[in-house]
């Protein structure tokens, strides 16, 4: 088991949140480099993850995603 010394949840409503939502990250957590992030839900349909992701791509990070099949 991995204990988290530092977590960020976001709850995002829109993709116009992202850039919100990235520097909550940045603010809370320092540079994403070298971080892990995890997007847990449904992620199919999820328009917000997909952005944020995208987002995200510009950094050198590990993602872990974990959604159900429906």
């Amino acid at each position: 088991m991995t204990i988290l010394a530092d977590a960020v949840i976001l709850l995002p409503g829109n993709p116009l949140n992202v850039t919100l939502d990235l520097f909550t990250i940045i603010e809370r957590l320092g540079n994403p480099n070298g971080k892990t992030f995890a997007f847990v839900g449904d992620l199919k349909n999820g328009r917000t993850v997909h952005s944020l992701l995208k987002l995200l791509w510009n950094y050198r990070l590990e993602v872990l995603i974990l959604s159900c099949l429906f």
